[in-house]
C-alpha cells in the first residue's frame, strides 16, 4: 500500500474517529449529572443555620461548593445572576469545602471571589465538609432553598451542564421558590464533581 492510500484510507479515517470518540466523552461529560444523596432533614439545615441567627421570614440559600472546581463557577455565576431576581428577602450562605489537613485559607478561588461579591452573602469554611455531611450533601454546586415554615422547596443543581452558564429551568425554579411562597418542593440533576474531594481540580 502506498503511502498516499495508507493516509487516505488508514490514518486519515482513525484520526477522524478518534474525535469523534473524544467528542462524545466530553459531551457525555458535560451533561451526565452527579448522584446526589437525599438531603437528611429540614431539622439538620435548622441546626446549622441557628449558629447565623436568620431571620425567620427570610428564606436562606444554601450552597456548598469545592472552592478549587472549575465546574462550580458555572454555578456561582448563575447565583449571582438569580440574586438581584429575588423580590423575596433572602440569605446567602455558602459553606466551602476544605480538608481539615489544610489551613483554612484553601478555600481562596476564583469561586470564593465571586460569591463574595453577591450582596448579603457569607461564605463559611466547612472543614472536611463536616456540615455538608450533616446535611446530606455530597456534591459541588448542590443549592438548598429553605424557609422556616415550608421546609425545604428546592434541591439540585442551577446550572444546565456541567461547567456551562445560561439561563436553565432549575435556576428559573429556584428563583420561583424564593419569590413566591406556593411553590412546591423540587429537585433538580447537579453538575459538579465530588464534594469531598482533598485534591486541588483546577
Amino acid at each position: 500500500m502506498s503511502f498516499d492510500c495508507f493516509i487516505r484510507f488508514v490514518a486519515l479515517p482513525g484520526l477522524l474517529l478518534s474525535y469523534a470518540a473524544g467528542f462524545f466523552m466530553l459531551t457525555d461529560y458535560s451533561s451526565r449529572p452527579a448522584i446526589a444523596s437525599p438531603i437528611h432533614s429540614s431539622g439538620a439545615i435548622r441546626s446549622v443555620l441557628e449558629e447565623f441567627h436568620p431571620d425567620p421570614d427570610t428564606v436562606s440559600i444554601l450552597l456548598f461548593y469545592h472552592p478549587q472546581c472549575p465546574c462550580t463557577v458555572a454555578t456561582i455565576r448563575s447565583l449571582q445572576r438569580a440574586v438581584p431576581l429575588l423580590k423575596s428577602p433572602a440569605s446567602v450562605y455558602a459553606f466551602a469545602f476544605y480538608p481539615q489537613s489544610e489551613a483554612e485559607s484553601w478555600i481562596e478561588s476564583d469561586g470564593t471571589d465571586l460569591l463574595r461579591q453577591i450582596e448579603g452573602a457569607k461564605v463559611v469554611a466547612d472543614p472536611d465538609g463536616e456540615t455538608a455531611k450533616l446535611i446530606g450533601i455530597t456534591t459541588s454546586g448542590h443549592c438548598l432553598v429553605f424557609e422556616d415554615e415550608r421546609g425545604i422547596v428546592f434541591s439540585g443543581g442551577i446550572n444546565p451542564l456541567r461547567g456551562h452558564e445560561g439561563d436553565c429551568p432549575s435556576l428559573a425554579q429556584l428563583i420561583h421558590c424564593v419569590n413566591d411562597a406556593r411553590e412546591p418542593y423540587t429537585s433538580w440533576p447537579i453538575f459538579g464533581c465530588t464534594l469531598a474531594n482533598s485534591q486541588r481540580l483546577q
